[in-house]
């Protein structure tokens, strides 16, 4: 397959992926419905930049290396795991804000949304399959 017709199919994939309720959803509808439809936007692109993470190692062929690879699979939940458990600690140790609004600032949401997005492993592993 030449790689741009295994980059489009792979894209292609993702964006289905991406369109079909999950955990991306139920964060694009939280950000919209608390801080409004601009952080609802950000929180979108944020999340294609973290599925182009899994878009470009898709076509690489790194995820059908990374779901053979016992070892491979293991660092990266455990990558994916450490990252939760930042967030999870950042998250015990901040003020309550008063105002939700606050929060969404364009770089902290595209930012926080593309690590998110970007670091989910069942995104890539779902994906092998497409790669010749």
């Amino acid at each position: 397959m030449e790689f741009w017709q295994g980059f489009v199919t792979i894209t292609f994939v993702h964006l289905l992926a991406a369109a079909s309720p999950g955990p991306d959803f139920a964060l694009v509808t939280r950000q919209a419905l608390v801080s409004g439809r601009r952080a609802g936007f950000y929180t979108s692109i944020g999340i294609a930049l973290g599925l182009s993470v899994h878009i470009v190692y898709s076509a690489l062929g790194m995820a059908a290396l990374i779901a053979r690879s016992t070892e491979g699979m293991i660092a990266v939940k455990i990558a994916g795991g450490v990252y939760l458990v930042y967030l999870g600690i950042k998250g015990l140790r901040s003020r309550p804000r008063v105002d939700y609004r606050s929060s969404s600032d364009s770089r902290t949401v595209i930012t926080n949304t593309q690590t998110t997005s970007g670091t989910y492993t069942l995104d890539g592993v779902l994906h092998v399959p497409v790669i010749p």
